[in-house]
């Protein structure tokens, strides 16, 4: 522990430290130093908690900063000092990760490659942003502390708060001028097309373009608590989706989605946010669900736009394992191929519990729980509208892809069970080297020809038979032990008003 002199000691911007947090000592980064307001001699410095969301960035005064930590001779710092754990996390945080990745990139000579123009505007706007500027904002009923920097004019920067009016997204400075404004404002979110309406909630459709500055102030109010991305100021693209929730007096934003006009990889949602005060309530599933009703509406496979955040990660593997565990449960033979174990060829991967008996379950309810299902990857993203890469590792979350087909030209009469589509060969795990079929005298161009047929014919073959194997005991089990009720749907498919602009 250093002495009261020491602690007093100034502080350099990029330098480690351990500091109390709670009732724990973690190891933090000094980002930035300022003089504190009840004292002309004496500094507070905003420090990053290493491992841990920029969300959890704070202010500190000195008397919480105990230790400078000492590194080694090879610049590493010990992985634990004095009890303090520096890569713990507590339950419920997620550890930050940059929206690009770390990778060395190595040209075909082996040498690293020069940094992009890209990278460097990266780490440019990293060091501009990662300083909250202001502390907290109020909207509508709440005072809600910020999480991350927000491009607010320079007269803005280090305020304590800034003000919004929750109806028309205009932002002041001062409380006064907020409170004569609020009395006057009689904007509605009707400005846009009502699109779902069911019990307290509601969700308007606001195009970017007829709606500008709405757009554009909604967009900084959700920086304050979105790290990885958000739109600022070129809005005239997208169209945004504003859920509303209603009490006894108005209506209020509780949060909203865009997604692009013209997306050319589909994506049916850019960003989406949920404010901390509403959090933990369904909203995040409602509009998730709803982006996806909207994508089927289209006739569209959707998937949100990447990186997702922690938080929107978690929300959306969350909709995915309840929409395919529905859809398995509830899959009848007339939807899919069901058959039962005991009917499958010698040649099936059938899972252990298959050779499971339950001396509670009849008959009838042995054999039904023992079924197979056999759909494909294509039909499940058919009947989800969720795109094929995000079922696959919707599959992988839930560990539905330990039993599988390891034979790749292996000719199966019987019943499989989830088909592997060509888009992933290796969904499976299996990495075999795939080897081709060589003919001499590559020149020529008969050959050549030869052999794009007979890769083409190979690749059909060998992605014919890849298979997962999944039961409905499996479905059931995860279901049972997981605690999931997928009774419990927040989303309401007869509330949906919105129709495509075709049917206008």
């Amino acid at each position: 522990m250093t002495n009261k002199s020491e602690s007093k000691a100034l502080l350099e911007p990029g330098t480690f430290h351990f500091v109390v947090w709670k009732n724990d000592i973690r190891k933090a980064e000094i980002l930035e130093r300022k003089i504190r307001e009840d004292s002309s001699n004496d500094y507070i410095y905003y420090v990053h908690y290493e491992g841990f969301d920029r969300r959890l960035d704070e202010w500190v005064a000195p008397e919480r900063i105990v230790e400078a930590v000492v590194t080694s001779s090879s610049g590493a710092t010990p992985a634990k000092r004095a009890g303090v754990y520096e890569e713990a996390t507590d339950e419920g945080e997620v550890s930050y990760q940059s929206r690009f990745p770390k990778k060395r990139k190595l040209n075909d000579g082996g040498s690293v490659k020069e940094p992009k123009k890209e990278d460097a505007l990266e780490k440019e706007h990293e060091k501009n942003t990662k300083v909250r500027n202001i502390g907290a904002v109020v909207f509508g009923r709440y005072e809600i502390d910020t999480w991350y920097y927000s491009p607010f004019p320079d007269e803005y920067k280090y305020l304590d708060k800034v003000y919004f009016c929750e109806r028309c997204m205009k932002y002041m400075k001062m409380k006064e001028t907020w409170g004569r404004h609020m009395s006057l404002c009689d904007h509605k979110c009707s400005l846009g097309g009502l699109v779902y309406e069911s019990g307290r909630n509601k969700i308007y459709e606001i195009d970017g373009k007829l709606n500008k500055l709405y757009c554009q102030n909604l967009c900084l109010l959700a920086k304050f608590f979105i790290d990885h991305k958000t739109i600022y100021y070129d809005v005239e693209g997208f169209v945004f989706y504003i859920l509303t929730e209603i009490d006894e007096n108005e209506e209020h934003v509780v949060g909203y989605f865009s997604k692009e006009k013209v997306s050319y990889d589909n994506n049916n949602l850019a960003c989406i946010l949920v404010l901390p005060p509403y959090q933990r309530r369904g909203h995040s599933q409602l509009l998730i669900e709803f982006s996806y009703e909207l994508s089927k509406k289209e006739g569209k496979i959707g998937s949100p736009e990447k990186p997702i955040s922690d938080l929107g990660m978690k929300g959306y593997r969350s909709y995915w394992n309840k929409a395919i565990l529905r859809l398995l449960k509830n899959c009848k033979s007339t939807d899919v191929g069901i058959r039962s174990v005991s009917e499958s060829s010698s040649y099936s991967i059938t899972p252990p519990e298959a050779d499971r008996i339950n001396t509670e379950d009849n008959e009838d309810t042995q054999q039904k729980k023992d079924e197979i299902i056999q759909i494909s990857i294509n039909k499940i993203s058919e009947m989800t509208g969720i795109r094929q890469d995000d079922v696959i590792e919707t599959f992988r979350e839930l560990g539905f892809l330990k039993y599988r087909n390891p034979m790749p030209f292996m000719e199966t009469t019987g019943t499989s069970a989830v088909t592997i589509h060509p888009i992933n060969n290796v969904v499976n795990g299996d990495h075999r080297h795939e080897p081709y079929h060589q003919v001499h005298n590559h020149n020529s161009y008969k050959n050549q020809q030869y052999k794009l047929h007979r890769d083409e014919e190979y690749t059909q073959k060998r992605n014919q038979n890849r298979f997962v194997c999944i039961t409905r005991r499996m479905v059931d089990d995860y279901i049972r032990s997981h605690g999931i009720r997928l009774e419990n749907r927040v989303f309401d498919v007869r509330g949906l008003k919105w129709v495509p602009d075709g049917s206008r």
